[in-house]
């Protein structure tokens, strides 16, 4: 994976969650949030995951 600029790991936070802490349940990243999430952070998203 190439990200650039760099600061993706915000990204991640930003819609994802902390692994420090229990999976809540019924958690989900969706699909809004991290495109959302990636407009913040001047990432392109290209393509779903194959």
């Amino acid at each position: 994976m190439i990200a650039t600029p760099a600061g993706i790991e915000g990204m991640f936070r930003h819609a994802g969650r902390d692994l420090s802490t229990p999976r809540p349940e019924g958690f989900e990243i969706s699909r809004d949030l991290m495109a959302e999430a990636a407009d913040m952070y001047g990432q392109i998203i290209v393509g779903p995951p194959r």
